[in-house]
């Protein structure tokens, strides 16, 4: 059995084959989580609150708490947080193959 804190990051990759990791993440007023893409990972980040602009590839959109980003690998994508307090969320980074990391369409 599995068990342990998640005490801003846990490495899951020594017991799930597909799960690499979940984190819990704050991003103060005006910050920005720098740009940046996962050629082997799909991310989903769910907030647990406060609200900013979520970038992922050519689009934009205004996210808030309660909100669940499904990001796909290969994507750049980058969060803004245009509030006036922080935001706090759950992301969880899922292992894909290159055949696997084809585009979803919702």
């Amino acid at each position: 059995m599995f068990v342990e804190k998640l005490q801003g990051g846990l490495n899951l990759s020594v017991c799930a084959r597909r799960i690499a990791a979940i984190y819990e993440t704050y991003l103060q007023e005006g910050q920005t989580i720098q740009p940046h893409f996962h050629p082997d990972a799909e991310e989903l980040y769910y907030l647990l609150s406060g609200n900013g602009v979520m970038h992922i590839g050519d689009e934009q959109r205004e996210v808030a708490a309660g909100d669940v980003i499904y990001i796909p690998p290969e994507t750049i994508h980058f969060l803004h947080n245009s509030s006036s307090a922080p935001i706090r969320f759950i992301t969880l980074m899922v292992r894909v193959t290159r055949a696997e990391s084809m585009p979803y369409i919702l």
